[in-house]
């Protein structure tokens, strides 16, 4: 609802995470806490992609790691912690976004 509020989004399937990432969104993601308990989940931040080895690595931003520490993850790995499809955003074009009040 948030990224609806400041543009455009729209579900993002795993398969089409690195294209997404690649086209200049930013992808959010829906993951398995490090405490592993599925029943709940906490959100992710997918910001690139990059190819390394036979397989795709993202990069992440987890809010309980801090604004400025990064963590990479292969697409396998991914695919084991995700619970769900992503969110990507994109902002209207020339567009300023009402403050959410």
């Amino acid at each position: 609802m948030v990224a609806q509020a400041f543009g455009r989004a729209h579900v993002v399937e795993i398969a089409d995470f690195a294209a997404t990432l690649k086209a200049g969104s930013r992808v959010l993601v829906n993951v398995v806490p490090s405490n592993g308990d599925r029943r709940v989940g906490h959100e992710v931040v997918l910001t690139k992609t990059f190819r390394y080895g036979d397989q795709n690595w993202y990069e992440l931003m987890d809010s309980y790691q801090g604004p400025l520490r990064r963590l990479y993850v292969s697409d396998r790995e991914l695919s084991m912690i995700r619970r769900e499809n992503g969110v990507a955003y994109r902002p209207e074009p020339g567009q300023t976004p009402a403050l959410l009040r």
